[in-house]
């Protein structure tokens, strides 16, 4: 997975993300404290976000589909 390559502006904790800068959002924690990393952040804004308008999806995670051998690292 590609690695944070800035911090957000509007994103608080600033300094903690900074340590992080290229690492992917999946080893990252959640700035806002809520969530146990910043990619689990940032699926659940998305799959909120999706469910305001009613969309019939199925939300996956690249990161499990990786993991889980469900498609090549290459």
């Amino acid at each position: 997975m590609d690695g944070l390559r800035k911090v957000p502006d509007n994103v608080p904790n600033g300094d903690m993300l900074r340590e992080h800068l290229g690492k992917p959002l999946t080893r990252i924690p959640d700035p806002f404290g809520k969530f146990d990393s910043f990619a689990a952040h940032n699926n659940a804004m998305l799959r909120a976000f999706l469910d305001r308008f009613g969309f019939d999806y199925e939300f996956a995670s690249s990161t499990d589909y990786y993991e889980g051998g469900k498609v090549s690292s290459t």
